[in-house]
């Protein structure tokens, strides 16, 4: 790690310092850094060269570490992966998604890492939002949600309000040729067509969910699928040197929006990787994870 990005992490990550010296004169004390629980960090950096050493070094250890359930590492056909699970606040609308990568990954980040990215932070940065308060369930939308299998990884449209916004988003006609084709299909057990026919467009709409959830405000909004998902990564590579790809992730599917064009593997290749979801379902916080192949 450079000496920008280790000097960033004292900037930018809650945590303590403890300094022990050896008493000796031109050296760098031993320098511990712990995080605390907000931060899913715990690294150690020290220093054990002297001030006037022309070939100083620095040595930095991360641990990587998973949320809850899920395994820091995967295997994959292009190999082993460990998975970082990067704890942020909660983003609001309109925050800078290069501003968050400069906070959260910079410090950690190495040649050859890969950031995946959640696409709700991205289309919050965006203002990618829909207000509960501008949508007016109709007729259809309360009928049609009521048919909507629930799985897992969330109501989908099964509510009034995110059903009226599809049919804002597709047109009515689209609407309820998905809904007839999704109710001809699940008698031969085929689920998941409703939204085929409809679009991802449809698929990645989060929020607008009326029972208790982590966040209060998912109830308040609708969250659409960012804009120009690879013309972000190839932003935030531009800006940061950060490799990254955005994907919209359940337990239950992975779909790889976009990423920089500089990474080379496929989307099959990606969602391999990150097929667990280790981001998390529920009230993480952990919308960045950073992944580094295992030598």
């Amino acid at each position: 790690m450079g000496h920008d990005q280790t000097d960033k992490v004292g900037c930018h990550c809650s945590v303590a310092f403890l300094f022990i010296t050896d008493n000796k004169p031109n050296r760098f004390p031993n320098f511990y850094l712990f995080a605390n629980n907000s931060s899913f960090l715990r690294i150690l950096w020290y220093n054990k060269c002297t001030l006037d050493h022309p070939a100083r070094k620095r040595h930095f250890f991360m641990e990587f570490v998973a949320n809850e359930s899920k395994k820091v590492e995967i295997e994959t056909s292009t190999g082993v992966y460990q998975r970082h699970a990067i704890q942020t606040h909660f983003v609001q609308i309109g925050e800078n998604y290069i501003d968050l990568i400069e906070r959260y990954v910079k410090p950690l980040y190495e040649e050859g890492d890969l950031l995946s990215i959640s696409e709700k932070v991205i289309a919050l940065c965006q203002k990618r939002i829909v207000y509960r308060k501008d949508i007016h369930p109709g007729f259809w939308a309360k009928l049609l949600c009521r048919f909507v299998h629930v799985t897992p990884a969330g109501p989908g449209a099964g509510t009034p309000h995110k059903m009226q916004l599809i049919i804002m988003i597709c047109g009515l006609p689209r609407v309820l040729l998905a809904a007839f084709c999704s109710a001809v299909t699940k008698l031969f057990g085929k689920k998941g067509v409703f939204y085929k026919v409809c679009g991802h467009e449809v698929d990645g709409i989060d929020g607008l969910i009326d029972y208790d959830i982590s966040f209060k405000e998912y109830v308040d909004y609708g969250i659409l699928n960012p804009e120009n998902p690879s013309g972000v990564c190839d932003e935030i590579y531009e800006k940061t040197g950060v490799k990254a790809m955005i994907i919209d992730a359940s337990d239950i599917d992975c779909v790889i929006l976009g990423k920089c064009r500089d990474v080379t593997l496929t989307d099959d290749q990606l969602c391999e990787i990150v097929r667990d979801n280790p981001a998390g379902q529920e009230g993480q916080c952990t919308p960045f994870i950073l992944i580094r192949k295992k030598a």
